[in-house]
């Protein structure tokens, strides 16, 4: 079953993260659009070339087939974003950590957009809607609570 309390602990965990430190707002949201993603049940294939199974040489971030693909592969879909190693060890880390502990890291600015990018297409992708990040920060927390909701009503309907 759908826990529901884990969404309120990273949404609590992300407005705690958004108030009380020093950390930049692009970059809390974008660790709260993957591990949003992730729980809801888009987790990306983090362990593997998501085309021929290879675990080296992960450099792509894959749309299309939802998480990692090798140089080579990576390399053959328009669908790809390129992303350093420190990326890739970020999104790893946030789609495997609980919500309580998805903030504890840093990564450089080159990194961080990459990540920024990276999360925003990807859930844009797979809650097929396109977040504005121009707007205030209040509306896009709503925005994204919003479609939590939404996906949580739907569920508890198939039940």
């Amino acid at each position: 079953m759908f826990n529901f309390l884990i969404l309120l602990q990273l949404y609590l965990n992300t407005l705690y993260m958004i108030s009380e430190t020093d950390k930049e707002l692009e970059f809390i949201l974008a660790i709260f659009k993957m591990k949003l993603v992730s729980i809801l049940g888009f987790a990306p294939n983090i362990r593997m070339c998501g085309n021929c199974n290879k675990t080296e040489d992960l450099e792509f971030f894959s749309l299309k087939q939802n998480g990692f693909k090798c140089n080579i592969c990576g390399k053959q879909d328009t669908s790809c974003i390129h992303m350093s190693k420190s990326t890739m060890q970020a999104i790893k880390y946030i789609v495997m950590s609980p919500p309580k502990k998805v903030f504890s890291f840093n990564i450089g600015e080159d990194a961080t957009k990459e990540l920024e990018l990276i999360a925003k297409l990807y859930l844009n992708d797979k809650l097929e809607k396109d977040y504005k990040m121009g707007g205030k920060m209040q509306e896009i927390i709503l925005g994204v609570m919003a479609n939590i909701l939404r996906t949580y009503a739907i569920y508890r309907f198939m039940e």
